[in-house]
């Protein structure tokens, strides 16, 4: 399939069912985000370029909070959250660090802590490139929206990943699984080149997360919750194509591919039925008052 159809129907899918998938113009007119006119020397970023960073920056806030607040208590600072739409606070059951006892998982802790905050970082530098101010970060819910994933997927227990070393790896499952796809999609969507290295950079960095946490599940044997949590992804993607791979199928699955090693695209509406937990909804769970746009 080329480009353009790959590029069409990426942001078709994002706009099915969802009014807040189609934020207002960030470059229409000749004009930014902010309204102020773009200068003849200044880059400028189609629609649905803007789209598709804007999604990925919510993205990297849900899972930089995520990650710093299980590592160290704390989550972003001011300079790193500040931005465009309704800034929102992270509703979290604990500002206490977790306690890694295995330091296998500290350190992987410590290196999606690490990473996740310079890809917010990262992203926000990348609309300012182009002379954008970039969303600011949405309420962000780290203590119901775990036990509805636990809820939803069957494990039938009480959910922490703040306290359980365990129920963190499996929490990190449920967060990296969605990135490697929809980044996968999103480099067909993208019509600037500068952007799709830079979402390629990502795409590298996420996939080496999905592998670290698979490989940290494996290790503790949580095979059987793994794969409900995949299951539940794969039937919010809703979807015929098989996006989201088992840990264990008969074999250990290290990686997030399938049978032909490569990995199935997921498009926006199929990553906000995810994070929502619910099919075409515009807002829920991780996200209880929907992404923020530009």
């Amino acid at each position: 399939m080329n480009n353009k159809i790959d590029r069409r129907n990426f942001l078709q899918r994002a706009a099915i069912g969802s009014s807040v998938l189609l934020p207002a113009g960030t470059l229409l007119f000749g004009k930014s985000a902010l309204g102020a006119p773009i200068s003849a020397s200044e880059p400028q970023l189609s629609v649905g370029d803007t789209t598709v960073i804007t999604i990925g920056l919510n993205a990297e806030y849900l899972q930089a909070e995520f990650y710093l607040r299980a590592l160290t208590g704390k989550g972003l600072s001011p300079e790193d959250t500040s931005g465009l739409g309704p800034a929102g606070p992270v509703l979290v059951g604990t500002e206490h660090p977790g306690e890694f006892r295995n330091p296998v998982i500290k350190a992987i802790a410590e290196q999606l802590a690490k990473d996740e905050l310079a890809h917010v970082r990262d992203v926000r530098a990348t609309f300012a490139s182009f002379g954008l101010t970039p969303p600011a970060r949405p309420t962000i819910d780290l203590v119901n929206s775990f036990q509805t994933l636990a809820d939803a997927a069957g494990l039938n227990r009480r959910f922490d990943p703040f306290v359980s070393e365990k129920d963190f790896l499996l929490a990190g499952f449920f967060l990296e699984q969605n990135d490697v796809p929809l980044l996968t999609g999103a480099i067909g969507a993208l019509e600037n080149n500068g952007l799709k290295s830079t979402v390629a950079s990502l795409l590298g960095d996420e996939a080496a997360h999905n592998g670290f946490i698979r490989l940290g599940l494996a290790l503790d044997e949580l095979f059987d919750e793994a794969n409900q949590i995949a299951a539940l992804s794969q039937k919010l993607a809703n979807s015929a194509t098989t996006i989201f791979q088992k840990l264990f199928d008969g074999r250990l699955i290290l990686a997030p591919v399938g049978d032909s090693a490569t990995v199935s695209p997921l498009d926006p509406r199929q990553f906000l039925n995810i994070i929502y937990l619910n099919i075409n909804a515009e807002a829920g769970a991780f996200f209880p008052n929907g992404l923020n746009f530009i």
